[in-house]
């Protein structure tokens, strides 16, 4: 059974809040400097692409028109080609297969550096500096709210676990910091997408849950059930997450004594998630004609799930392979299952389900994607697992879950630093060189990477032989497709068909290197 603990907490804990706070505030930080810095000649505070110009264009419509009428706004700002954001025939209307949560989330940020544009003499109409400004800073804040509401659960947990106070607030505190630097959530808590939003209200979602699982208070309820409505239109397949809660209801049988407080906190819970899924329905409607649809398409989904390996251990994007942390984490929640499987078995299922759904996804992989991206909602629950571990008795299981999550975060962060700067493909397996060996070798891929740019110049100017200059020498730095690719073009077009056959045979070495 659950342990009591203190109602307020002591000094360690309030330390641990102030940390977190404070991570929130150079997290800010951090995004203005590495805006400004533009990092490969790239800035934070922009929006293009596919999925980024889709849910900034309805918080943008939804501040200015009041509608879901995106006509206006891809006009203005047109996304990448996708069939996604076409012309709708059962309306009329351009396509946004995307959940609402997020996009209802920066209104407030986008109205306010709108505000700030009109003062500093900007056009005020949601496209200019600030606006655009704020509304990438808005992601930033959303995780930072989410890595608060981790801590908080974490500690509860940890205290649940049997730690002293400072030993649970250390643990939760070391969590924290390890799922951010250790999965995606850091990586796209700039990205101005829905991650941010899935793993705020997963926190807050859990969070809740844990705080009033054997309770019967009706507000409480409700509560619980906004927050699940949220988390459902941010990412829609984590509307299985709404279900966890029944789950532990099932798993430890509904009370017999107190029924009918039990069914009215229930029903609460229900009506406040299909209340709060209203924003959702009314957006379906309004693009696709109906309230509730799979608005990607039929064969978007195809059962049975045949992609569940790739989504876990893909070279290209595998939710273990590019963030070993998880493991950790999933170890450790099999721990915590043994030990009140009631309260974590339902969890389990809730992720795998999840799994099950990513895998039956014609689109597993997230196209560019920084590992497991779809799966980034679940870090909250293999967050459960890690401080499990980390709040141990056992000093050997808290040193050696420590080390190897010191280890494992490294290994994400330079990953993140390979993606970020473009110096693996990103659409495509990796080989273990790219991997492993080029982790330790960035200085090198930079190199290459700066030649190759200067290469293309060159070759966009007409310089062929400048272009081959640059390129040759690269070659030496590691075998890449971006260096391979245009050494074969300017060898065949310079007439040398045997160097233009040897880069080919690279090229053909390179890719079958490639893991699945």
């Amino acid at each position: 059974m659950p342990k009591p603990w203190p109602a307020s907490f002591p000094q360690s804990a309030r330390v641990c809040r102030g940390a977190i706070a404070v991570f929130g505030v150079l997290m800010a930080v951090g995004y203005v400097a590495a805006d400004h810095v533009a990092p490969d000649g790239r800035r934070l505070a922009k929006v293009q692409g596919v999925d980024t110009v889709g849910y900034f264009s309805v918080a943008h419509s939804l501040l200015f028109d009041h509608d879901f009428d995106l006509r206006n706004e891809y006009a203005r700002n047109p996304p990448s080609p996708s069939e996604w954001t076409a012309i709708r025939k059962e309306t009329g209307l351009p396509g946004s297969p995307w959940g609402v949560g997020y996009s209802i989330l920066q209104v407030p940020m986008l109205a306010a550096g709108t505000a700030l544009d009109m003062v500093a003499g900007n056009p005020g109409d949601g496209y200019s500096t600030f606006a655009v400004y704020l509304y990438g800073l808005g992601s930033v804040l959303i995780t930072a709210l989410g890595l608060w509401a981790l801590f908080e659960l974490l500690l509860e947990v940890a205290l649940w676990r049997g730690a002293s106070e400072t030993r649970a607030a250390g643990a939760a505190l070391f969590s924290v910091f390890a799922v951010y630097f250790g999965t995606s959530v850091g990586y796209y808590s700039i990205m101005r997408m829905a991650h941010a939003s899935s793993f705020l209200f997963a926190s807050l979602f859990l969070l809740q849950w844990w705080r009033i699982r054997d309770k019967q208070d009706v507000r409480s309820w409700i509560l619980l059930g906004g927050i699940g409505a949220f988390l459902s239109i941010s990412r829609w397949q984590d509307v299985l997450y709404v279900g966890g809660p029944i789950i532990y209801d099932v798993l430890r049988h509904a009370p017999v004594r107190g029924f009918r407080a039990w069914f009215r906190a229930r029903l609460g819970y229900a009506a406040a998630v299909l209340v709060c899924c209203i924003p959702q329905f009314l957006e379906w409607k309004a693009i696709y004609g109906k309230y509730v649809t799979i608005p990607q398409g039929g064969g978007f989904i195809s059962f049975p799930p045949t992609h569940i390996a790739e989504v876990l251990f893909s070279a290209r994007c595998g939710w273990l392979l590019w963030t070993p942390l998880v493991a950790i984490g999933l170890v450790g929640l099999v721990g915590a299952t043994k030990r009140e499987w009631r309260v974590f078995a339902p969890w389990w299922i809730v992720l795998i389900l999840e799994l099950v759904v990513i895998g039956a996804m014609a689109t597993w992989h997230g196209f560019d994607s920084f590992g497991a991206r779809y799966m980034l909602t679940n870090t909250t629950t293999v967050a459960l697992g890690l401080v499990f571990l980390l709040s141990s008795p056992s000093p050997v299981v808290r040193r050696w879950t420590g080390g190897l999550s010191i280890v494992c975060t490294a290994f994400t962060v330079l990953f993140m630093v390979q993606y970020g700067l473009h110096l693996i493909p990103k659409n495509e397996p990796l080989t273990p060189h790219q991997i492993f060996a080029e982790k330790l070798m960035l200085r090198a891929a930079l190199r290459r990477n700066a030649a190759v740019r200067d290469a293309q110049g060159r070759i966009e100017a007409g310089d062929s032989a400048g272009a081959l200059r640059i390129l040759e020498p690269a070659m030496q730095l590691g075998d890449d497709d971006e260096v391979l690719r245009p050494l074969i073009q300017l060898y065949r077009a310079k007439g040398d068909t045997a160097r233009a056959a040897e880069a080919a045979r690279r090229m053909d070495i390179l890719r079958s290197e490639r893991l699945p």
